[in-house]
């Protein structure tokens, strides 16, 4: 069988799609054939089972623990949603909630279908909202959202002329503006508000916090507030009285900070404004419920600093804590650990103080949800003592040591001793530092042999205090001996940038009718239903083709199943455009290709295998062949992604920005908001609104282009990890025609610059030559292996990822694209732009790749004075020198292609051993 007699003239999508046709037959086959054999096997018995065996085939297995997965996702979502919904409902019906004016007026109001408008689907005047119209429409109410996102002005209607679109887009960025004034202090006064509770009622254990603060309720009556309004809310879950008073000694207080001074018309835009007050409420709970263990873990893990304990235990003694004091799962002490009475009664006295209130225990998360306020509380609790621990090691810093630390040692040798380690590496630096440690605390008199500074400061700076004087004390900086523990922000804050504001019909009509140049081009029919006239009213003003929408509604419905939302998120420079389209799984989505589902006549001529090796530095490097032929490698690393997506200019011109303004000094002397001090936190107020202004009139329409910027790099970048593998990427491939999309100017910037390039090359000096040879050097001659230049070959890129998984940040490093790559691999994949193949990469880095070496007996190069180079192999076997990456993507390729001939069986010098558990990404 030939290329020609199966894929003759196929797409790559339509490749995959047979191949993965011909698995789904087999599978269907083998499973019915187990069947019959299964009925013939039990044919005239009747036999009972214990429990049930469990799926027969691999597929069967992964689809099952996947369900599995997600039924177990689902469900803890199905239970935060219920807590939400029961909050909102004891919200809604509060005493002296706002009703249904439409049920009010008829006399159907009914007090157990709590709601306010008819937009409830508890009203029985329940008018048909969007979301109704869009699932009748698609018939079906499994739908997924999507978003485009364009820049605005080029969004608008080619009907508005250029004086048309600057004023809608002035119009727009005054709303912007607006809004980013009005979230910004309605959030400080309603964290001023909160905290005041919070310490009104810090002696009282079995107080929490209303859920009614966590709702848009609240939020709309703080924005309200200052944006010179009365509060139009009547719900009597919290003290409108005392808000309204809190106000007013807080705008005595902070007269700039309490009032919006962006000038909008008049207008309210209330429609906005309620969105803002949702996403704020979602912001604040999200805020409190998601750091409330990862906050209560590290403060007991810190806790435990005085006992020797191990990281592992500690973290196993503080997930005990954890759920002693909240028991949202059974408490079980670590089974490999020992503990003492002095432990025992420290563990006590924490659970003592920390517990929280047996009325709300045991928690749950639909519990936790529905009222965030129960572990707020429990933060509270946690950042005073945290501050009281750091107040208390502050002072006992300041008082005689007995013993000096590491930091103290740093400071000396940099003040003492700059010449002589300016030229030590980081690791040599440290263990020196470690050494006179140790040598200085410990009563042993130093060597002679030492160096004249060690002996120097060891006699010299010996920390004992035989002195009757403070002054002879030795009392070192209090930032070498103070190790407080990190504070954390209990409630959230708004950014200083513009932030993206959504634009429903209601805002929308706003916005135009503020102008009647722009009023006179939008169509808003009343004689169609309201999603139509909505619709047409949204199209009129915007050019949806640029998006890849086009026509009237009918014909996006019919074409392409798209539904309009009739929303768009702006920041004054972006928008983003919200669309709703039928979530429908694919018919092979359950079907993956694994490396023994491949004909070896495939992989010859339909097949490119790839073995790719993912990193921290190296985002991942690629390797097409095993062997001592040339072949290709490539690769793409994390700073060329930073650098090529503008990261890192952006980064360079918004910190030049802030020095220039004087920006960053004012930033970097603002108080801290991280405190359970009212006191503490009115200083952050003070200071913060003095100079608001000037952050706001900075944080202008240059900081949303860098961001809008960012966002194309990292678009760009994306699909170029793709590329590489399919076509080379621009860095492979800078070939135009495999990127018709690139900008021709591009081409010709490039040309110029080579043409410069080669120009200067032929004007230089050849200095320094002369006919003498040199001494000739005695040394063996290796070849060299060369990799293979790039060839684009037409075939399917088979993609065997390494599944290695490495911490999301490490010290010295950019922060690394394993996640995304894998991401985006997987997206190509779905989309059946390649297969995507996942093969555990167990002694990939320490094997060596050479066909005629092929043994574990690869050390890091080590260079003297510098130490040990982690990137650079040498093999002891047979003397190559290997890049790290290159030989584990070399030698994955090895495995992938062993796996495909031996029905996924890995090299036996591969194999994990029998202890050893497998990894795996599922």
């Amino acid at each position: 069988m030939s290329l020609n007699d199966t894929y003759k003239n196929k797409s790559v999508r339509e490749i995959i799609q047979m191949m993965k046709e011909r698995k789904k037959r087999a599978i269907q086959a083998k499973e019915e054939g187990e069947e019959e054999n299964k009925e013939e096997d039990n044919e005239g018995e009747y036999e009972e089972y214990a429990e049930d065996p469990g799926p027969s085939t691999p597929v069967k297995r992964r689809r099952q623990s996947r369900n599995r997965k997600y039924q177990e996702l689902f469900e803890k979502k199905m239970e935060k949603q219920v807590g939400r919904l029961q909050k909102k409902s004891k919200v809604v019906a509060g005493d002296g909630a706002k009703k249904c004016k439409r049920c009010t007026e008829a006399g159907v109001y009914n007090e157990e279908r709590a709601h306010t408008t008819t937009r409830s689907p508890l009203c029985p005047f329940h008018q048909t909202t969007k979301q109704e119209a869009i699932t009748a429409a698609l018939e079906t109410k499994i739908t997924s959202t999507f978003t485009r996102k364009i820049g605005l002005e080029a969004s608008l209607t080619s009907n508005m002329d250029g004086e048309a679109k600057t004023i809608f887009c002035d119009n727009v960025l005054t709303l912007v503006n607006f809004m980013r004034e009005t979230a910004i202090k309605s959030m400080l006064f309603a964290n001023f508000y909160i905290l005041k509770l919070l310490q009104k009622n810090k002696a009282d254990d079995d107080w929490v916090l209303p859920m009614i603060f966590f709702s848009p309720v609240f939020f709309k009556s703080c924005q309200q507030l200052v944006c010179g309004r009365d509060m139009s809310s009547n719900n009597t879950m919290f003290d409108k009285a005392d808000i309204i008073e809190s106000f007013r000694q807080y705008k005595l207080l902070y007269p700039g900070g309490s009032q919006v001074s962006t000038d909008t018309g008049g207008i309210f835009y209330s429609s906005a404004q309620s969105s803002l007050a949702t996403q704020s409420a979602t912001i604040f709970s999200n805020h409190v419920v998601e750091s409330f263990e990862k906050r209560m873990k590290s403060y007991f893990i810190f806790c435990l600093a005085s006992f020797k304990f191990t990281k592992p235990e500690k973290v196993a003694v503080a997930e005990y804590l954890f759920n002693k004091c909240t028991m949202l799962k059974t408490p079980v002490w670590p089974t490999n650990m020992v503990s003492s009475p002095a432990l025992t009664e420290y563990l006590l006295a924490l659970i003592m103080m920390f517990k929280v209130s047996s009325v709300h225990t045991p928690l749950t998360v639909s519990k936790i949800s529905e009222n965030p306020g129960i572990v707020i509380t429990s933060l509270f609790k946690i950042l005073r003592a945290t501050e009281m621990s750091n107040v208390a090691q502050t002072v006992a810093a300041e008082e005689p040591q007995d013993s000096v630390s590491l930091p103290w040692v740093y400071n000396m040798l940099s003040i003492t001793c700059e010449n002589e380690v300016e030229d030590i590496n980081k690791r040599r630096r440290s263990a020196l530092a470690r050494k006179i440690r140790n040598a200085i605390n410990s009563t042993t008199p130093v060597a002679l042999s030492k160096p004249s500074f060690l002996s120097e400061v060891n006699f010299n700076k010996r920390p004992r205090c035989y002195y009757t004087e403070r002054k002879d004390c030795f009392i070192p900086e209090n930032f070498s001996i103070h190790h407080s523990c990190k504070t954390f922000s209990m409630m959230p804050h708004y950014g200083l940038k513009r932030q993206y504001v959504t634009i429903d019909i209601a805002t929308l009509r706003s916005l135009v009718n503020r102008s009647d140049i722009i009023k006179r081009i939008a169509i808003y029919d009343q004689s169609l239903d309201a999603y139509a006239r909505d619709s047409t009213y949204f199209m009129s003003l915007f050019y949806l083709k640029k998006l890849g929408q086009s026509g009237s509604v009918t014909e996006m419905l019919n074409r392409r199943k798209v539904m309009m939302r009739n929303i768009l998120c702006t920041d004054g420079r972006s928008a983003d455009f919200l669309f709703t389209r039928p979530a429908v799984p694919k018919d092979n989505e359950d079907i993956r290709l694994e490396m023994n589902d491949f004909e070896t006549w495939e992989m010859q001529d339909v097949l490119r295998l790839w073995g790719a090796d993912p990193g921290v530095t190296d985002i991942f490097v690629a390797s097409d062949g095993n062997g001592n032929d040339a072949h290709e490698i490539r690769s793409i690393s994390t700073a060329e992604y930073y650098v090529k997506a503008g990261y890192k200019k952006n980064h360079v011109t918004m910190k030049s920005l802030k020095q220039e303004e004087g920006i960053t000094t004012i930033e970097t002397n603002i108080p801290t908001h991280r405190t359970s001090k009212l006191s503490t936190f009115e200083q952050h107020l003070q200071y913060y609104f003095t100079h608001l202004d000037t952050l706001l009139q900075f944080y202008d329409g240059r900081f949303t282009d860098l961001r809008f910027s960012n966002y194309r790099g990292q678009q760009r970048m994306d699909n170029e990890l793709v590329n590489i593998f399919c076509s080379g990427g621009k860095k492979y491939n800078p070939d135009k025609k495999a990127h018709p999309c690139r900008n021709k100017a591009d081409y010709k910037q490039r040309r110029e610059k080579k043409k410069k390039k080669k120009n200067k090359k032929k004007m230089t000096l050849q200095v320094g030559k002369s006919s003498l040879s040199a001494p000739a050097t005695a040394y063996t001659t290796v070849s060299k292996w060369k990799k293979a230049p790039f060839k684009n070959e037409k075939k399917v890129p088979l993609i065997a990822l390494g599944n290695a998984v490495f911490n999301v940040t490490m010290k010295g490093k950019q922060s690394g694209m394993l996640h995304r790559l894998r991401k985006k691999m997987e997206e190509a994949s779905a989309d059946e732009r390649l297969i995507l193949v996942y093969t555990d990469e167990y002694l990939s880095s320490q094997m060596c790749s050479n066909p005629s070496c092929l043994l574990k007996t690869l050390e890091n190069v080590r260079i003297p004075d510098v130490g040990k180079i982690h990137n650079l192999l040498t093999c002891n076997s047979c003397n190559k020198l290997w890049n790290r990456d290159t030989n584990a993507a070399r030698n994955i390729y090895s495995i992938a292609s062993f796996m495909q001939k031996n029905n996924n069986l890995r090299p036996s010098r591969f194999q994990r051993p029998a202890t050893d558990p497998q990894s795996s990404i599922s």
